[in-house]
């Protein structure tokens, strides 16, 4: 599932990854402190910048969050102090919640309004029960008390996570939304599903790089998201390849010191890298 068109939105953002961590000026002395900084520029280069101060977005959640949890075939464990709302198309007393949500492996990023955002999931969920589909899905979105402005504007404003049978069925169904729903911009690393909308897949629960993020983090992460993972690979295949070029070491790593046509040579080289990684790693199939 990783197309032509995925492997080019991958090499840019790892072009612009790079130009980014050059803007930095930092010196990195590991892996783990070069990843963070991937990590956040993971989550903030595509925000959507909204201008609406944060009583509005906690209203406009509040009013998502009592739209959805009326619908009675989802189920949530109520509003989270100031992260995520989550909910999901089965009984969370069921026996198989853990296989359940291991099933839902495949991501979408939507990136919408606010204002819209209740009328959209809405609608998407309505389709959804309508055509009796038997495979599960959940789905997040920020909680209502959520306090941190930047973290709102993020371009992962609602996260749908589904059975891989459900593919097409929800690229079909968020592609009938009307376009005023979203902001434009999609997630760093994910495929296009149309403007604001990415797709991505979930980290299979033991890999051998998880082992070895592991040890280097001391045991910090267990479990990846799919942003902490492409960050962490990044930074590996950049110590790698930085390393065989004599230009840096895991413990003095500049990227101010490199100009945009050495950088650039960087790209298909880390790409090389990490889609063998990324075959071993994640719930999916390589195209």
């Amino acid at each position: 599932m990783l197309t032509g068109e995925f492997l080019r939105t991958i090499r840019q953002d790892i072009f612009n990854v790079l130009l980014e961590l050059k803007k930095r000026r930092k010196v990195y002395t590991s892996i783990y402190e070069l990843a963070a900084d991937i990590y956040e520029i993971y989550h903030t280069s595509h925000s959507s910048n909204a201008d609406q101060d944060l009583l509005f977005l906690r209203r406009m959640l509040t009013l998502t969050y009592n739209e959805i949890n009326a619908i009675p075939q989802f189920f949530t464990d109520g509003i989270d102090e100031a992260d995520w709302v989550q909910f999901h198309s089965w009984n969370l007393d069921n026996p198989d919640h853990d296989r359940l949500c291991d099933l839902c492996s495949v991501r979408f990023y939507l990136n919408l309004k606010y204002e819209y955002m209740r009328v959209a999931l809405k609608g998407l969920l309505i389709r959804f029960l309508r055509a009796r589909l038997d495979k599960p899905i959940m789905f997040k979105f920020y909680s209502p008390n959520i306090n941190d402005l930047a973290k709102a504007n993020m371009a992962d404003k609602v996260v749908f996570y589904v059975h891989p049978d459900l593919v097409d069925f929800f690229s079909d169904a968020i592609k009938k939304l009307s376009e005023d729903y979203f902001y434009p911009m999609k997630p760093m690393f994910t495929k296009e599903v149309r403007p604001g909308v990415g797709i991505a897949f979930e980290t299979k629960k033991s890999f051998a790089f998880l082992d070895f993020v592991s040890r280097i983090t001391q045991g910090d992460i267990d479990r990846f998201s799919y942003g902490t993972y492409m960050a962490f690979i990044l930074s590996r295949a950049f110590v790698l390849l930085l390393a065989k070029d004599g230009t840096g070491n895991v413990k003095n790593i500049c990227f101010s010191n490199f100009d945009e046509n050495y950088l650039n040579k960087l790209v298909p080289r880390t790409m090389s890298l990490i889609s063998k990684r990324m075959r071993e790693d994640l719930e999916m199939d390589l195209e």
